[in-house]
């Protein structure tokens, strides 16, 4: 029970450590995003490997350059994964783009470990409750992404920013943000595919007498890397096609800063977490560790825009299609959880 707990820990982790995003209002997105994924991808990973697992270079060295190399590359797939969502939002706006993106995301990441030999030996009964509480969660996704479009409606925020002189999501460009959030969606699971390709470092990192739960700390050293290779590239044509390197000097960049630190220690924490949970679920720990972490990630990032008054002056429709979308999350949460 404890390790579906700590699950449920990194998800609510995973909700929240954008929150701070908020309230760096003098920078672009590339320069919050730029300062995240250095102590979110680089510092702190190293820091957390260095520190739980003695040896860590040796640890790599003995795991061998092929393996680390294939979790780097999904690690990388992963971070494309991220670019495509933010570009999908361009053209679908956020609810739209959430639901598709977060929906393949849960089901591919949940359902293809179904399918590995490590599995294959789980309860017939509990793989069935599995793909249903995905399935449930799912379509809860679906139903909050509905909400969040039926807000933004509502609420006249833009559907889509102008893309080349277009304003709305027609033709090519609607075609475009769906095609972009469903690789978003198929690639976004390869961090959990890092995770499962990382029984080598595991492997040994145990032999040097880590626990291997505690060993899944190195895997991340690797496979986030990878991740800020493929978004440091964007964030830097960013900062160079907006000119926004300056603001990394004004007046209040020190505090955000500082925000962008927060954030990336919540990322670490998150990831952490989930790692030691899933490490511990059992024959069934990727899939449903995979759906726990995403599921409570979407149920916390809406109750945040709830209290954060995100959702102010909508109608009780709306409201009534977010409560009714967590509602649904939390029912498949439960589902996956049992088996």
């Amino acid at each position: 029970m404890e390790w579906i707990l700590l699950a449920v820990f990194a998800g609510f982790s995973n909700g929240a450590f954008a929150l701070p995003m908020k309230f760096t209002t003098g920078w672009n997105w590339e320069n919050t995003w730029g300062a995240f994924i250095f102590w979110g991808f680089i510092v702190y990973p190293a820091l957390l490997g260095a520190l739980t697992v003695p040896g860590l270079t040796a640890v790599f060295r003995e795991a061998g350059a092929a393996n680390l190399r294939t979790i780097f590359m999904f690690g990388f797939l992963w971070g494309i994964g991220s670019i495509c969502f933010g570009l999908g939002i361009r053209y679908l706006g956020i609810g739209l783009a959430f639901s598709l993106n977060i929906g393949v995301t849960i089901a591919i990441g949940s359902l293809l470990p179904l399918f590995l030999e490590e599995t294959v030996t789980a309860d017939e009964k509990s793989i069935k409750m599995v793909i249903a509480g995905v399935a449930t969660i799912v379509t809860g996704v679906f139903i909050s992404g509905y909400g969040a479009f039926l807000r933004g409606r509502e609420q006249h925020l833009p559907v889509t920013k102008e893309v080349n002189g277009v304003k709305s999501p027609a033709g090519r460009l609607w075609v475009s943000g769906i095609l972009l959030c469903l690789a978003a969606g198929i690639m976004s699971p390869m961090l959990q595919f890092a995770f499962m390709h990382g029984g080598s470092i595991i492997g040994a990192a145990a032999g040097r007498g880590v626990s291997e739960t505690i060993a899944s700390n190195a895997v991340w050293v690797v496979a986030l890397s990878g991740g800020f290779a493929a978004n440091i590239f964007y964030v830097v044509k960013l900062l160079f096609r907006n000119r926004s390197w300056s603001l990394y000097r004004i007046r209040d960049a020190g505090r955000y800063h500082m925000l962008a630190m927060l954030m990336g220690l919540f990322w670490v924490v998150t990831i952490a977490c989930y790692g030691m949970a899933v490490s511990n679920l059992g024959a069934l720990g990727l899939s449903v560790g995979w759906a726990i972490f995403n599921s409570v990630g979407i149920i916390t990032a809406n109750l945040l825009g709830l209290f954060t008054k995100e959702w102010q002056g909508v109608s009780k429709r709306t409201y009534t299609a977010v409560g009714l979308g967590l509602t649904v999350l939390v029912l498949g949460t439960c589902l996956v959880a049992a088996s």
